[in-house]
């Protein structure tokens, strides 16, 4: 593997670390600043709202310039934003530093699947994507706790104190670092190509026209709408009214669950080689599926341990098989703008879901919301069968 691979896994580990060093505390902080329920959850949204409408310029971006002059405005832009939100004074100064930390997390992201997808042979794409995001999901279990940490010692602004300072040495890494230079030279991106290799806007939506395309896009969409708006939202609500779970339970089995989505990445790869990529979606959507049904009727904290690592190692193994899917089924010219796509779809599930689960819990009852994701996961199931022979 190319060693810029490895420098990438860095700092994708750096990235998530400070993402979910910052994340948790974020309604705890802005209702520090007189946020109201309302205006704390839009600071929450306000992130994913500019890496929604950023994900596909980004990919076009990359493809046009090359990969390292995104991936270091990400690490800039992420480094002002949460030293903006350092110095907020206000809930609506918060947001603003968010929506800069967005554009941050939407040029790194992007550039970081196109890079990875470009230094894997074919048959390894899904291992190397699975080691990749495995790295970024131990950031992310690591982040949760330390964050918690320097906000008790230190309060919350050291934490996006803290977070500016690991973005800007980011940034340095990507400028110093030779193998990575190399590899995110525009040269290095868009040699060689035919002329049937071309891409421009209209080439890249003509392509994704391609059903299995589609069904990755839904399958993102649906993936984190269950990770944001069921896992993250639903149940600790419902886990906390209805169950008597206390917080720090809570964030035992979020953590827990962490734990499996990092498992589960490591073991994506191994397992589409094995038994190929459409038995592994239907594999871990009705993995999924089954743990997030039963969650609702189990008070067992240890129960709700295997569920929730169940749960995490099905999002795991899902989750870098999807953009392998897209880099395999549309041509390399397109592979920025269709991954953006992607991760469009992938973005407005965390927007999207939150919300309309919440209604339906008020409207049905909370088990109604469960149900409806749990059917959804099952027919996406069903659907993914009919890709076998047609998505490697």
């Amino acid at each position: 593997m190319h060693r810029a691979y490895y420098v990438l896994c860095a700092l994708a580990f750096l990235v998530m670390l400070n993402e979910q060093s910052a994340s948790p505390v974020l309604p705890l902080y802005a209702g520090q600043l007189g946020a109201t329920e309302v205006v704390a959850g839009a600071v929450i949204s306000s992130s994913f709202l500019s890496r929604m409408f950023l994900e596909i310029p980004a990919g076009y971006l990359s493809d046009r310039v090359g990969y390292r002059a995104p991936l270091i405005a990400g690490f800039l832009s992420s480094a002002l934003g949460a030293f903006l939100s350092m110095l907020a004074a206000d809930p609506f100064h918060l947001m603003v530093g968010r929506v800069l930390w967005g554009v941050g997390l939407a040029l790194f992201f992007n550039t970081s699947i196109n890079l990875v997808v470009k230094m894997s042979e074919r048959g390894s794409m899904g291992e190397a994507m699975g080691v990749f995001q495995g790295i970024e999901f131990l950031g992310g279990f690591m982040g949760a706790p330390i964050g918690g940490m320097m906000a008790a010692i230190f309060g919350f602004r050291m934490i996006f104190a803290v977070a500016a300072a690991l973005m800007l040495a980011a940034a340095a890494m990507s400028i110093l670092s030779k193998g990575l230079s190399a590899a995110t030279s525009p040269k290095g991106v868009r040699a060689p190509r035919s002329e049937l290799e071309t891409g421009t806007w209209t080439n890249a939506f003509n392509a994704m026209r391609n059903p299995a395309f589609g069904f990755v896009c839904f399958t993102g969409f649906l993936f984190f709408s269950t990770e944001i708006g069921m896992l993250s939202t639903i149940i600790p609500i419902y886990f906390t009214a209805a169950l008597g779970f206390d917080v720090a339970a809570i964030g035992l089995l979020m953590g827990i669950r962490f734990v499996g989505l990092s498992a589960g990445n490591f073991l994506a790869g191994r397992a589409a080689k094995f038994s190929g990529q459409p038995r592994v979606y239907v594999m871990s959507l009705l993995l999924l599926g089954t743990a997030i049904v039963l969650m609702p009727s189990f008070p067992s904290f240890e129960i709700q341990a295997a569920l929730f690592m169940l749960a995490g190692l099905a999002l795991g193994i899902l989750l870098p098989l999807l953009p392998v899917t897209v880099a395999e089924v549309v041509t390399p010219s397109v592979r920025g703008p269709a991954i953006g796509v992607y991760r469009t779809f992938f973005d407005a599930g965390a927007i999207v879901a939150p919300i309309l689960l919440t209604w339906i819990s008020v409207s049905w009852g909370t088990k109604a919301s469960f149900y409806i994701v749990t059917a959804l996961l099952f027919m996406n199931a069903l659907v993914s069968l009919t890709f076998r022979g047609k998505i490697e």
